[in-house]
């Protein structure tokens, strides 16, 4: 049964015969109007929209209007998008439903909407076709919340398959304001991320990212679909269901994208008193999915943003800490250091309880001497980095060890030193990140021997580590030293030895 839109119901109420009729009907449109579906929540399909107002109308007095694209494409069958969306003057599909000219007030925006969606709903019945629903809250039903709505990323593999699909015709997708003219224009070697201009919200003619990239993205694709040739996605689940993300086809090898980057570049802040950067950019464009990966928003300098002091531009985060901060993913140490953690073979080490810095670190980076600058005689030769051999016995034991140090209600742990050294350095020679960096064989041995860096001979564990804790000096026994260094690095690297009896039997079974 068709009960009209609201506004009709509300009309409808008040003209009922009686002030009882009138009284039930007006609340059964207070009860349509409040009503949520509880089965609905959250949505489960990556076509979920949440339709709301523009923020600069105010903000929502209701919940948002739950909106299941995909099934309305379907039920509006031959030509969906023009039955929706209006098209303006410049011929691209705009995304809204409505126009929202400039003027446009709250009140007639709401109507504009109302009489798009009810009005449809309204027309189809009579014509044999299934309608939609035309009570408020059967269409404010609350934000989707979809999960299944995964975030799609122009990486560099999908940014070089649009390269080749407009043969290299940047100014297709990359535009600047120019003040003085007051349009969009393409300037070669200006052009830069899309949320170097498009933030969160719509800000005056200056869309917002989303509304941006779906008016952009999507309309190309419809146009370019409607001239006959082969188009990227029109649809939301092409762009965003992971499934569909997960099979598009990456390029392999990608690609370089020229933007009059160097291969090498030579860094070093002016107040700096380290030795210069010499920074392989080609490498490292190779070894991450994204320009944005570590130049966030732009593709502007780093220390355009981060200066010695910070400035609010950069987040008053300064250049040093945007290089070398841990907690960073965006920092050269920070990501650095999150590869070597999500690697099985080398978490052991790395995301254990100590670490420890050294000046021979810092030299892997900075080691360009006192130029200021690069020059194209003094780009270094890209040499793969390689280890020594492992020092042999007696410098380095041959044979398993027997931990007794701790003998009493169970037997000397038994410990595999050959094996464990031979797999650590096995994962270390077939990572080139971790064999730039550790430099020398005998690295690895800081794993465990912390506090012993390059040592050839590490001395026992019990020569630092006693009976009892050592609070003040933030050192832990013996006991809790071999457990916490031994059983979390098994935890990390998915070792099955956890348990007590997996590396030392009880003492009472040893002699009974």
């Amino acid at each position: 049964m068709s009960h009209g839109s609201p506004r009709s119901l509300a009309l409808r109420c008040l003209a009922a015969p009686s002030a009882l009729l009138a009284l039930a009907c007006l609340a059964a449109a207070l009860v349509s109007c409040s009503a949520k579906d509880p089965e609905a929540l959250p949505c489960s399909s990556p076509s979920c929209i949440d339709m709301t107002l523009p923020t600069a109308l105010g903000p929502q007095q209701r919940a948002p209007a739950r909106f299941e694209h995909a099934d309305h494409v379907k039920a509006l069958g031959k030509d969906p998008c023009a039955q929706c969306h209006v098209a303006p003057n410049d011929g691209d599909m705009s995304l809204k439903g409505v126009s929202l000219a400039a003027g446009t007030t709250r009140s007639s925006a709401i109507d504009q909407y109302h009489e798009l969606c009810i009005g449809c709903h309204q027309k189809r019945p009579p014509a044999g076709q299934k309608a939609g629903p035309e009570l408020c809250g059967e269409c404010h039903r609350g934000s989707s919340a979809s999960a299944a709505q995964a975030p799609v990323a122009m990486d560099l593999s999908l940014h070089q398959r649009h390269v080749a699909a407009e043969d290299s015709k940047c100014e297709k997708c990359h535009h600047v304001y120019d003040q003085a003219a007051g349009k969009l224009v393409y300037r070669k070697g200006e052009e830069s991320a899309c949320t170097d201009c498009h933030g969160k919200a719509d800000d005056g003619r200056k869309l917002s990212w989303q509304h941006a990239a779906h008016a952009a993205c999507v309309g190309c694709h419809v146009k370019t679909a409607a001239s006959g040739k082969k188009a990227g996605p029109t649809d939301c689940a092409g762009c965003h269901d992971p499934a569909k993300l997960r099979a598009v086809k990456r390029l392999d090898p990608i690609p370089r994208l020229d933007r009059g980057q160097g291969v090498w570049i030579w860094m070093r802040a002016p107040w700096a008193t380290t030795a210069t950067v010499v920074f392989p950019h080609e490498k490292h464009e190779t070894a991450t999915g994204s320009c944005t990966d570590c130049h966030h928003d732009t593709m502007r300098k780093c220390q355009d943003c981060h200066t010695d002091e910070g400035k609010a531009e950069g987040g008053w985060v300064t250049l040093d800490t945007a290089f070398h901060a841990r907690t960073s993913s965006r920092s050269c140490v920070g990501c650095h250091e999150r590869r070597a953690e999500a690697n099985p073979e080398c978490a052991g080490c790395h995301d254990g309880t100590v670490r420890r810095g050294t000046s021979a670190r810092c030299a892997v980076c900075h080691d360009g001497g006192d130029h200021p600058r690069a020059t194209a005689d003094t780009n270094p030769e890209d040499k793969p980095a390689e280890l020594g051999a492992l020092p042999t016995s007696p410098d380095l034991p041959d044979k398993d060890l027997v931990i007794k140090d701790l003998a009493h209600l169970y037997q000397g742990a038994k410990m595999p030193h050959p094996k464990i050294i031979a797999r650590l350095d096995k994962a270390v020679r077939a990572n080139p990140l971790a064999t730039t960096f550790h430099g020398q064989a005998t690295t690895l041995c800081e794993g465990c021997h912390h506090h012993e860096a390059q040592r050839a001979k590490a001395s026992r564990c019990t020569s630092c580590h006693g009976k009892e804790d050592e609070a003040l000096r933030d050192r832990p026994s013996a006991l809790q030293a071999y457990h916490r260094q031994c059983v979390d690095c098994h935890k990390r690297m998915s070792i099955k030895a956890v348990g007590c009896t997996d590396c030392h039997a009880k003492a009472a079974e040893a002699n009974p």
